[in-house]
């Protein structure tokens, strides 16, 4: 097998993830000479300095309100030719910066560490605009043509952090945001009332980066606007000074906020919200938080006194403030004129360890949208029958965080949970349930309406199902999450009428059960016949966009000879009559494309050729294929042949007449849940043993058994 693998010319085994690429373990990037002179500002010399920019220190700054640019008029972009562009903004203070001629404008607003490759569409100077009244430093600029680009796949999926993946440790992890501006910098974005911020003070974290709010007057505090809503959390890290209590609150309709006790450690009065929570950091300090839901116009923190802010005077430490969508306070992200983000971030690959794997696979999914308004929080938009009651935050949820609900009964008939929706008729809708028993093991997910009624039963002690789907509910499913107990219930439902007033829910299948019955957490409904992975909501329906990936600049087409191997794993997609195309293309030439379908019970695999609508292998053709499959084609001119592999045979299948394009693009089209475990292509056709090899079908007992049957004549 490492014999064929030397062969390849591109290899993408998942393993690792940076700003948005998947890396590729062939080829390796060859960049040209440095093309800045004196980039690293060693000299003042070399660069057009335009009004309020200066060279010293090994810098270039810039101060003052003026639009300028920093110009190195000698390096010229050459249009069509593509660079790799490096620099270190640094010391912003305001305004923006922006890179031109080498890059594509985008402007930057905060220190960061600029890396960017860029093909020029227009010949022009390296110039470093610095406008809407910047002011701070570049250094260590650089500039290299590519000369061969590493061929590492790119991704995109959409402009918002409802994608989740499970990582290396088990658990389901989001994109995350810190939506407060300055977040520890207490004396710029923030404004105080009857307060002041003093800096330099000895921090949780062994840093002088806390700060001392003092007041003076009763409601002395400082404070920030800010435009969110739904279900946030807002934290702080707070300890005692002259004052031993702080209060946090988040403006909306109402205060929702709360009182903390910095002496003790223990939280005070609520002030409408829906939970607070206190954790001890350690030499005094406490994590303060508080979750609640509506439209925040603004953030305040007060020193305070025994749940009350009474006293004309006080002072406590604060550091790193943060609000973030959710039901729970997670890890701190640091901002300054922007917010922050961490996680599984927009456009990023999500590089996935379902079902306890050690090492990843590449999870790519169809556009899904999350109906369920409230995917976390069962106190807004969902109902009770009567007998059933909600408790928030009570244990620790797939997620890791202490953010799972408790749903209890009283020993009245019925405990069930449910949301309204609308469904179509004829539209088939997964639903879908974190769940954990809790004095009972029995979980009936449910609908209630005329359209998409029906139930099925799950046994939470032992991953079972223990009654089959009923009505219109079908292809139940139970999947263990984690070792913590937890499992992912799910049922289909094809809507048979169309209605605007359509109930999905669950309940504990006697109804009439008292105490505790389960923890639940991720609630989800989407249109499909088949559950993607989870899409968080907290206050709206979530869309995920659909996953893209597609190589950088990786271009064969000298030659049309090659062979594509992928191998992927469908992860028990359920039997579907169609799903539509996913493509290994260029821009416009398709390489190969195929469909799925249900073909006698069975997955089937049917590869053709959209752009001219025909199909070079037959459609009598289609293979069955299990949940894991292998598949090569190898190209040679104008012929092609397909080795697939599945239920332990590989079964190969000829055509001719077709052109070969440049393969640069993956799964362009996504409308199945499929997980990529490699894609290796090889810039030459492989024989039909080393295609063999590939899938499977070809293994060697003894070295000296496969070096005969490959005409090896020399050993090393």
């Amino acid at each position: 097998m490492a014999t064929v693998y030397d062969k390849s010319s591109l290899f993408l085994a998942p393993s690792g993830v940076s700003n948005g690429t998947v890396f590729t373990q062939k080829p390796v990037p060859i960049y040209g000479p440095e093309l800045v002179t004196n980039g690293d500002f060693a000299t003042d010399s070399d660069w057009t300095k335009g009004s309020g920019w200066t060279i010293s220190g090994g810098k270039a700054t810039k101060s003052g309100s003026d639009l300028a640019y920093l110009t190195q008029s000698s390096l010229v972009s050459v249009v069509g030719k593509t660079y790799k562009v490096k620099a270190s903004i640094t010391n912003v203070t305001a305004g923006n910066v922006r890179i031109d001629g080498f890059t594509a404008g985008g402007t930057i607003t905060s220190d960061t560490e600029v890396n960017v490759i860029y093909t020029a569409t227009a010949a022009n100077p390296l110039r470093v605009l610095g406008w809407n009244g910047f002011n701070g430093s570049i250094d260590n600029i650089s500039v290299q043509e590519v000369l061969t680009d590493g061929a590492d796949f790119t991704f995109s999926r959409g402009s918002n952090l409802s994608a989740t993946r499970v990582n290396a440790d088990g658990l389901i992890e989001k994109g995350r945001e810190n939506l407060l501006l300055q977040s520890n910098s207490f004396d710029t974005t923030w404004t105080n009332s009857s307060s002041t911020e003093t800096g330099g003070q000895s921090g949780y974290d062994g840093s002088n980066d806390a700060w001392l709010i003092t007041k003076s007057s009763s409601h002395g505090r400082i404070q920030q606007n800010i435009s969110a809503s739904g279900v946030q959390c807002v934290s702080v890290y707070a300890k005692a000074a002259t004052s031993t209590w702080l209060r946090l609150v988040a403006n909306t309709a109402s205060f929702q906020g709360g009182f903390f006790d910095l002496s003790n450690g223990v939280t005070g009065s609520v002030e409408n919200a829906i939970h607070t929570e206190i954790e001890d950091i350690g030499s005094g300090w406490y994590r303060c938080s508080v979750i609640f839901n509506g439209s925040t116009t603004r953030v305040r923190i007060y020193p305070a006194e025994a749940n009350s802010t009474t006293a004309t005077s006080g002072s406590i430490y604060i550091q790193d403030a943060q609000l973030e969508s959710g039901l729970a306070a997670t890890d701190y992200i640091e901002t300054t004129a922007t917010t922050g983000k961490a996680g599984l971030l927009e456009n990023t690959p999500r590089l996935d360890y379902s079902g306890g794997s050690t090492c990843p696979s590449l999870l790519l999914e169809p556009q899904r949208t999350n109906f369920v308004p409230n995917s976390e929080y069962f106190g807004l938009g969902w109902s009770l029958l009567s007998g059933g009651s909600f408790s928030f935050n009570q244990t620790t949820s797939p997620e890791g965080l202490q953010n799972a609900s408790l749903l209890s009964g009283n020993g009245v008939n019925s405990n069930a949970a449910y949301f309204v929706t609308s469904v179509t008729s004829g539209s088939s809708y997964s639903f879908s349930l974190f769940a954990k028993a809790n004095g009972q093991n029995l979980l009936r997910m449910r609908g209630f309406s005329v359209a998409a009624g029906g139930n099925a039963i799950f046994d939470l002690s032992d991953g079972t199902i223990d009654t089959a789907p009923t009505d219109d509910f079908s292809n139940a499913k139970i999947e263990a999450i984690g070792e913590d107990g937890w499992y992912r219930c799910s049922v289909t439902a094809t809507a048979d009428a169309t209605d605007s007033n359509a109930l999905f829910g669950f309940d504990y299948s006697d109804n009439s059960a008292s105490g505790g019955l389960f923890y639940i957490y991720g609630a989800q409904l989407e249109a499909g016949s088949y559950p993607t992975s989870y899409i968080p909501t907290y206050g709206t329906s979530q869309t995920r966009s659909s996953d893209d990936s597609q190589t950088k600049n990786y271009d064969y087409s000298t030659s049309n000879n090659y062979t594509l191997f992928f191998d992927f794993n469908l992860d028990n997609q359920p039997l579907q009559q169609n799903i539509n195309s996913k493509d290994i293309r260029a821009s416009s030439i398709h390489i190969m494309s195929w469909r799925w379908f249900n073909k006698d019970g069975k997955h089937c695999f049917v590869p053709y050729f959209n752009n001219d609508g025909v199909y070079p292998f037959s459609t009598n053709v289609e293979e069955n294929i299990t949940d894991n499959g292998k598949v090569v084609m190898s190209v040679s001119g104008g012929t092609y042949k397909l080795f697939l592999r599945s239920d332990g045979t590989t079964t190969m299948r000829t055509t001719t007449g077709k052109t070969a394009g440049q393969f640069n693009r993956f799964a362009a089209v996504m409308d199945a849940k499929e997980r990529i475990n490699q894609i290796v292509f090889f810039d030459e056709t492989l024989s039909d043993t080393d295609c063999e090899i590939l899938t499977g079908a070809t293994t060697y007992e003894t070295f000296e058994e496969m070096a005969l049957a490959l005409n090896y004549t020399v050993y090393e």
